[in-house]
């Protein structure tokens, strides 16, 4: 909460994960706003909602990839419309593990992609 005007600001998370965004999202639920939550999968975004939701936390989720600016720009400002002012971004997709690799066997493409990601 901003402690000036007493507003709650939200939490969105993108690359929300059973891990670090369901942490994420239950110490930032504790500042008053509702949180947020971006990944790709619909299921699992319904799954971790579930999860928020019986914790008592207000919750909104959008479907969407975090490698194309055309899919995350949507889904933050339909996140926005639905909670609120943003405060906190907290991005953290899991990238392909096929991108993790030695050094000496990454290529350009290898690189490209890590880098659309990041």
């Amino acid at each position: 909460m901003n402690q000036e005007s007493g507003t709650s600001y939200s939490t969105i998370i993108v690359g929300a994960g059973s891990g670090v965004g369901l942490a994420v999202a239950r110490r930032f639920s504790q500042t008053g706003g509702g949180i947020g939550l971006i990944a790709r999968s619909p299921d699992h975004l319904a799954a971790l909602e579930s999860t928020l939701r019986a914790e008592g936390i207000t919750v909104a989720c959008a479907a969407a990839d975090a490698t194309p600016p055309d899919q995350l720009g949507p889904a933050v400002r339909s996140l926005i419309r639905r909670l609120g002012p943003v405060g906190v971004l907290c991005y953290s997709p899991l990238p392909a593990i096929d991108l993790i690799k030695p050094v000496l066997q990454t290529r350009t493409h290898d690189f490209m992609n890590a880098l659309a990601l990041s």
